[in-house]
């Protein structure tokens, strides 16, 4: 059954979910959102921006540290930035 709503002029309808929803919303606000240390192949991938495939070549080849995690591999944000730093081109100065 629709919960209304008064939104000043308007009486607007909503629906349990909608309601279930704002409150979750409403939660979040109240905790900090927490940034992932671990990351999966495809979180890695999209740092990188680089493809899944790039990413595992990479972990198979021994270029990224990973933990194996059942039948997944996670990799460091801080394993990530050491890669990047090392793999930087150009002069250096």
């Amino acid at each position: 059954m629709p919960l209304a709503r008064n939104t000043g002029h308007l009486l607007t309808s909503l629906t349990r979910g909608e309601v279930y929803m704002a409150g979750i919303k409403s939660q979040r606000k109240a905790f900090p959102e927490v940034q992932p240390r671990l990351f999966t192949v495809r979180m890695a991938a999209t740092y990188l921006s680089a493809s899944v495939w790039a990413i595992r070549s990479l972990l198979w080849a021994g270029q990224l540290k990973y933990i194996p995690l059942g039948k997944r591999h996670l990799i460091d944000r801080q394993d990530l930035d050491s890669f990047i730093e090392r793999e930087k081109g150009g002069p250096s100065g």
